[in-house]
This record gives C-alpha cells, sequence and structure tokens, in this order.
C-alpha cells in the first residue's frame, strides 16, 4: 500500500470533502439537541427552594433560611445558583432596602411545572 502525501489530490478528497460535510451535519444535529433539552436538572436542595419560594409567593432570605434550617451562606450558595440558571429572581425589600425578597421567574415556573408533569 503506498502512501500520499499530505495535501495530495488523489482518490481520497472526495472521500474527505464528505466526511467534512457529514461531521458538519453532525454539529448542527449535536447543537439542536443541545437547544431543545430540557432546563437544566438542579439538585434536591434546589428544587425544595424553589418549591418553597412558591408556595410562600415572596420570601426573603432570612425567612428561607429558617424554612430550611439552613446557615445564610448555605441559602446565599442555593439561590445563587438558581439566579445563575434564570430560575429566581432577587429584590430589595420595599420596606427594609437590605432586605433581600426572592421571586421565582416565569422559567422557574415552568421548570417546577415540567417537574410535576414527569412525577
Amino acid at each position: 500500500m503506498s502512501q500520499r502525501p499530505i495535501g495530495s489530490s488523489g482518490p481520497a478528497s472526495p472521500a474527505v470533502a464528505e466526511m467534512s460535510e457529514l461531521i458538519e451535519l453532525l454539529e448542527v444535529v449535536w447543537e439542536r439537541g443541545r437547544d431543545t433539552a430540557s432546563a437544566p436538572p438542579v439538585s434536591s436542595a434546589q428544587a425544595r427552594v424553589l418549591f418553597l419560594v412558591e408556595a410562600n409567593g415572596r420570601l426573603n432570605l432570612r425567612e428561607l433560611g429558617r424554612l430550611l434550617e439552613a446557615a445564610p451562606s448555605s441559602v446565599t450558595r442555593l439561590c445563587d445558583r438558581l439566579q445563575a440558571v434564570g430560575f429566581l429572581e432577587r429584590h430589595p425589600g420595599a420596606d427594609d432596602r437590605r432586605e433581600v425578597l426572592l421571586r421565582l421567574t416565569p422559567a422557574g415556573l415552568t421548570y417546577l411545572g415540567r417537574l410535576r408533569t414527569r412525577r
């Protein structure tokens, strides 16, 4: 079997072109699949936060910590992650601007709806 130098335009060129086209199509399919995938999964602790915020309407961080029986730093990290995926919003309190109120986003509500449907 003889070897051809790289870049030669021998019989392998059509095969290489077809393979390149196939790879490009696979990349498109892969990206579409990633775009249509369901919302990112959340941990059980994060799901509990979502359920608590939904059940209580607006909830502040202190009350959430009391309900979870968790340290403030843990509650803050949970909320950071949920805010990063777009499921939770934080707003300053109307009476006390130091108070942080939590509210689910439409994406968070949709995620909980899908979670209930799957269960």
